[in-house]
Parts: C-alpha cells; sequence; structure tokens
C-alpha cells in the first residue's frame, strides 16, 4: 500500500496539470516529462512504446502492481501516467521507492 505521501503528490500534479494520461499521449507528448508510472497490466507492446519512449529522452519508468497502481490514479481504465513536473516528479518517485 502506498503512503499518503504519494496521493497527495499525484493530487498536487493532477490539479496543477502536470500529468499526462495514457500510453498514446505519453508517447505523443512533445515536452519535458520527469517520471512515467505504469501498472503491471499495461500491454506488452505498449510497455515497450513508454520504455523506448523513456530511454530516447531519459525519463524514468517506475512499474507498479496493479493494485498499487488502481489506488494511486484516480482514472478508470488508465494503465500509464506521466508527470511533467520535476519536483513532484522527484517527490513522488520517493514515496513510491
Amino acid at each position: 500500500m502506498q503512503s499518503t505521501k504519494a496521493f497527495s503528490y499525484l493530487g498536487f500534479a493532477i490539479k496543477s496539470r502536470k500529468v499526462v494520461f495514457g500510453t498514446d499521449s505519453i508517447v505523443e507528448y512533445k515536452k519535458k516529462m520527469y517520471l512515467i508510472v505504469v501498472s503491471e497490466l499495461l500491454a506488452q507492446n505498449a510497455q515497450d512504446k513508454i520504455v523506448r519512449r523513456a530511454e530516447q529522452h531519459q525519463i524514468k519508468v517506475k512499474v507498479l502492481a496493479d493494485s498499487e497502481f488502481t489506488q494511486l490514479v484516480p482514472k478508470n481504465g488508465c494503465k500509464a501516467i506521466a508527470i511533467t513536473s520535476a519536483e513532484l516528479a522527484k517527490a513522488l518517485l520517493g514515496e513510491l521507492e
């Protein structure tokens, strides 16, 4: 189970519009991303797309168990998110590890 700080950091990121939801949106996003969080149930093809994008742009990728991911991310059916704020990404990564 994730800490309440992780929920708070993600909430701040969502409210400040510093989150990109979904695999296609992440792959097509043109601006800087600092952290990508994916569910372990994300299809392998989609994971490969995200990993390629992350490797090209030196973005950290964190894979969570599906139960943790669904508790953390408030959108139904979403299996991948990207954080576009360096400070929030660093704080969230610290809580997820």
